[in-house]
């Protein structure tokens, strides 16, 4: 029985910074991505309605690159099956 994810709650935010400032940028990697590398259900550990919420008063990321509500738009659209296009398979074969 899978009592609680590995992330944030529901009901906080999970800010990671600015993941485009990571060696990586937003594809994951084993070494920063070390308890979910992987797995296949991001909803295990991160929550869809509060991840891509770090933006800046525009509504980009830090790096001005990625508009945040067409993010979610897409993640509210697709579900976890979208993590990919952005995140790397995350180790999942």
């Amino acid at each position: 029985m899978l009592l609680f994810g590995c992330g944030n709650s529901a009901t906080t935010s999970e800010d990671y910074g600015d993941l485009m400032a990571s060696p990586s940028g937003l594809t994951l990697v084993e070494s920063e991505h070390v308890y979910g590398w992987g797995k296949s259900d991001c909803t295990l550990c991160h929550h869809l309605n509060n991840i891509h919420l770090n933006q800046s008063a525009s509504g980009y990321n830090e790096s001005g690159l990625v508009y945040m509500p067409d993010v979610r738009d897409i993640v509210s659209s697709d579900g976890i099956s979208s993590c990919s296009t952005c995140h790397g398979t995350n180790g999942v074969q």
